[in-house]
């Protein structure tokens, strides 16, 4: 019981970050309009958990990918089925 407690304790520390959401400031990430904070919690994430890889399933044009990236040092592949006029193709 108590091993069960601490790790609640765990998880409600590690996930209180994440309720103000955190601006990214990088300004190499785009597509954030202010509507969503979706985009400043993958970077909020990936701040904090800072992985070495992250693997971003379903491109469009890019605006989740820029986020991750600007918040971990790792490498960000992201990947889509389709090819959009509008998506940016950036290598770091």
């Amino acid at each position: 019981m108590k091993a069960t407690a601490n790790l609640r304790c765990q998880k409600a520390v590690f996930f209180s970050q994440f309720e103000t959401p955190m601006q990214c400031p990088d300004p190499r990430s785009f597509g954030f309009d202010g509507s969503n904070p979706y985009y400043n919690l993958l970077y909020a994430v990936a701040k904090a958990l800072q992985p070495q890889l992250v693997v971003d399933l379903g491109t469009c044009t890019g605006g989740s990918a820029s986020h991750l990236a600007a918040g971990t040092n790792g490498k960000v592949i992201s990947i889509d089925i389709e090819i959009r006029a509008d998506a940016r193709q950036v290598t770091v």
